[in-house]
């Protein structure tokens, strides 16, 4: 069992939609996200919550076990970013 979220869900297009959970009313939701930023990769992914902990399910742990993996930049390069449009200069004065 899963807590129904639905979309509109505002984020960037993603680079590579992984997974889509669907629900008994026909709502779908992009549930696994990959997202690359600079030189940096962002995994995206919502299995459940605290209500139904599938986060000790096998299956849900190894998808977190190679998101890991992916993520991981073995000899990360500085990356300096002076501004962009995704993340505006002092955004948590507002």
């Amino acid at each position: 069992r899963q807590e129904m979220y639905g979309e509109h869900f505002d984020i960037p297009q993603p680079d590579e939609l992984v997974f889509v959970s669907s629900f008994a009313g026909g709502e779908v939701f992009r549930s696994g996200c990959c997202f690359t930023r600079g030189n940096g990769r962002v995994f995206y992914f919502s299995p459940g919550d605290e209500i139904y902990p599938v986060y000790h399910h096998p299956e849900i742990r190894r998808v977190l076990a190679n998101a890991v993996l992916w993520a991981h930049n073995p000899t990360p390069s500085p990356v300096v970013t002076t501004s962009s449009p995704h993340s505006p200069a002092d955004w948590f004065l507002e």
